[in-house]
């Protein structure tokens, strides 16, 4: 598989579109909600929404079958919209339990 057809999964898509739709806002609760889960120094650095999902995707908090830590971090967040993104990528795309529900 080439890095394009990687790069461009529906999954990465998704993250993208996530975090292309959070405001500055979300992204700073989200650092604080963070806490206990990543270290201070590197929530620091995190200015946008695409660099938030990209950390916890780099980390393994979220993944293409674990999308519940997520989910419940968007949901405490109020970013409802990006809720329905991850519910929409699941029924069209996962087919099995997910993990941490």
């Amino acid at each position: 598989m080439s890095a394009l057809a990687v790069y461009n999964s529906p999954f990465n898509l998704l993250l993208r579109d996530i975090g292309k739709e959070l405001k500055l806002s979300d992204v700073r609760y989200m650092k604080y909600l963070l806490q206990g889960h990543v270290n201070k120094e590197t929530l620091e650095h995190l200015d946008s929404g695409l660099e938030l999902t990209e950390l916890l995707r780099k980390r393994g908090l979220v993944s293409e079958k674990k999308l519940a830590f997520m989910r419940k971090l968007l949901i405490e967040a109020k970013c409802l919209k990006q809720v329905n993104l991850v519910d929409e990528f699941r029924e069209k795309f996962t087919s099995v339990t997910i993990i941490g529900e």
